[in-house]
């Protein structure tokens, strides 16, 4: 690339031109209390108080980075060693951004000469000070933090694309490929604890939510409430888990500062617990003033009922003898106030305490009101197909259907679901709505999303390997499975959906080898690579490749015999000359006596084979015996 200077110039300050001035920062509560304060920090004149705020509350590193000297050289403690601290100085931030991104230009020769790279780093910091451009949020908290700092940390569970391989490669540490993308869409299967599931999706979630990301995800494919669970029970429907989802985003500030995660929740309109969700945010929004009404009309009743103890100088808590006091409680009982309260505040009374401890809640957002109810966490929306307009329009009825085997569960009038989604969004501005049908017609890369047509396919009876063996592919649709890929290894797959109807062709090669498969299909040949079918000439020769189920293989007899160690082995352990030594003893029936026979001969020929290259070990050879009783 070749950059051209338009706000610096060579050999001159990036910030020439842009004064700077020493601030403090400082952000309050409503109360008055202070919830951040930092004095002596340099940002640009021309900057507002907002933004100075916004620099130095959330987007300052605030430790780990090496401290300077007014005359700018390190700042050493007694030993020698360089004072850390936190990020002072918008100018740190500019460099550590621009700095970052101009080393991984020149890593990865973006520029053709370094005068571009100079002028490249001198133009970002020119464009951030003076507000012309400004990354999102992830990048102001973890870009350059590695590169500006040496900060690393422990890794997170990142992974990035190699470059120079193009293998997908897990990070090492947590800053030196950083998570600087603001946003995220995951996908979530209907599994509880497994990879890809509900709880790994929080994990996953809690990831993006701490380096200042924010994530979104289609919970669909969630059973309802009451549908059928594999080990006989019943489902406690997909509310109680977004529920966790968002308690667990509550409790995590995105980029480890106060800025609240960001969490999108997605859920198609014939999901069965789609009205609960919907009313979800309203009930929750009664909730709260139901809090602040209640606290504030509760404490008032129950501070009444102090004061009727008191009749000038004298205590008199017993209701018999004191005719303030039954009103106090009639006006105490009117309102609703529990009688459990009503006692113990007569008790308290009795024992001359003077003020009622009862908190106060209020409409606060940040308040405690609010993060007592659930829901505050995300933007929820609901995703509708154009089909539903088509029946709300001629007065029809609306389906939802179950997640495990796609019955409908319930009809209800679409005008009724309708009124729902408009009543919720004006009462809590919850939930949005997502028009599915125009937004896939409008796909801009549908090859990548669920428009389908594009991908070649299989027939439905081709046999897939899964963890759990051969299955069907017809057989996996609308299912989650373990597909084991090219690399031997299971992978998760969470969408195996059909992509239509397409004529099908016998392929057999010249040794009987058949397989049945679309003309649009390709296929691996040793000549041409890969070719589709409709192209194969005479002459091709086909690659065939096994099944691979690991990188490893085993003689039939060894794996014979970790199946019968897995289900019927004892592992016994003795001390010989200090040697701690590990037996596996086999027993079976004695009409079950060939099969130990065939592991006995496949376990003497692994040993002879490793004793030949060198293995040391016991001499004498694995045996079957038969015991007293058979």
């Amino acid at each position: 690339m070749k950059i051209a200077r338009r706000f610096t110039r060579e050999a001159q300050s990036p910030f020439a031109g842009i004064e700077f001035e020493l601030r403090t920062s400082e952000i309050r509560n409503p109360d008055g209390s202070v919830v951040f304060r930092q004095e002596g920090i340099s940002v640009p004149v021309g900057w507002s108080a907002v933004a100075t705020d916004i620099l130095a509350q959330k987007y300052f590193r605030k430790s780990g980075v090496p401290q300077i000297t007014q005359d700018g050289r390190p700042q050493l403690d007694g030993a020698g060693r360089p004072v850390l601290g936190g990020e002072r100085d918008a100018r740190q931030v500019f460099h550590r951004l621009a700095g970052c991104w101009t080393h991984w230009g020149e890593q990865h020769g973006y520029f053709d000469r370094p005068d571009d790279a100079r002028a490249f780093h001198d133009e970002l910091c020119h464009m951030l000070a003076s507000q012309i451009a400004a990354p999102n949020s992830p990048q102001w908290f973890n870009t350059g933090l590695h590169h500006a700092y040496g900060l690393s940390g422990p890794a997170q569970g990142h992974y990035y694309v190699d470059p120079a391989s193009g293998a997908l490669t897990r990070a090492t540490s947590a800053y030196e490929r950083p998570q600087p993308s603001a946003c995220f869409i995951q996908s979530v299967a209907d599994d509880l604890v497994n990879d890809g599931g509900i709880m790994d999706l929080w994990t996953r979630e809690a990831r993006i939510f701490k380096y200042g990301s924010g994530t979104g995800s289609n919970f669909s494919t969630l059973r309802g409430a009451n549908e059928a669970l594999s080990g006989g029970g019943k489902s406690s429907g997909l509310m109680s888990f977004l529920k966790i989802g968002d308690r667990a985003a509550a409790a995590i500030k995105s980029g480890g500062t106060t800025r609240r995660a960001a969490k999108m929740v997605i859920l198609n309109l014939d999901h069965p617990d789609i009205f609960d969700f919907i009313r979800w945010k309203v009930v929750e929004e009664q909730k709260v003033a139901a809090l602040v009404a209640g606290s504030r009309l509760t404490r008032r009743r129950l501070q009444a009922i102090v004061a009727a103890c008191r009749i000038g100088d004298t205590l008199e808590a017993d209701p018999k003898q004191n005719a303030g006091l039954r009103s106090a409680i009639r006006e105490a009982r009117a309102a609703m106030v529990p009688d459990g309260y009503i006692q113990k505040t007569l008790q308290l009374a009795a024992q001359g305490v003077n003020d009622v401890s009862f908190p106060e809640f209020d409409t606060d957002w940040d308040g405690e009101a609010y993060y007592t109810v659930a829901g505050q966490n995300s933007n929820n929306s609901v995703r509708v197909p154009n089909h539903f307009f088509d029946v709300l329009r001629r007065g029809g009825d609306w389906e939802l259907t179950r997640r495990t085997d796609g019955k409908v569960t319930r009809r209800i009038p679409a005008a009724t679901l309708w009124d729902e989604i408009a009543h919720a969004a004006w009462a809590c501005a919850d939930p949005g709505v997502q028009y599915d049908t125009t937004i896939n017609e409008w796909h801009t890369c549908p090859a990548d999303g669920r428009i389908n047509a594009s991908n070649p396919c299989v027939t439905g009876d081709t046999l897939v390997a899964t963890a759990e063996g051969w299955q069907r592919i017809d057989a996996l649709v609308g299912k989650v499975a373990r597909i084991i890929g090219a690399d031997g290894l299971p992978h998760l797959v969470t969408r195996i959906f059909p992509t239509g109807r397409k004529p099908v062709f016998a392929l057999t090669t010249r040794s009987g080898y058949q397989v049945r498969i679309t003309a649009d299909h390709p296929v691996l040949t040793a000549n041409r690579g890969d070719v589709l079918v409709k192209d194969l000439a005479a002459g091709d020769r086909i690659v065939l490749e096994g099944p691979g189920f690991g990188r490893r293989t085993l003689p039939a007899g060894a794996a014979l015999g970790i199946g019968v160690a897995v289900g019927d082995g004892c592992l016994t352990r003795a001390a010989i000359n200090g040697r701690v030594q590990e037996s596996v003893i086999l027993t079976m029936h004695a009409a079950e006596a060939p099969v130990l026979a065939a592991v006995a001969e496949a376990v003497n020929e692994q040993k002879a084979l490793l004793k030949a290259v060198g293995s040391v070990g016991r001499n004498d050879g694995v045996a079957v015996t038969r015991g007293a009783t058979g």
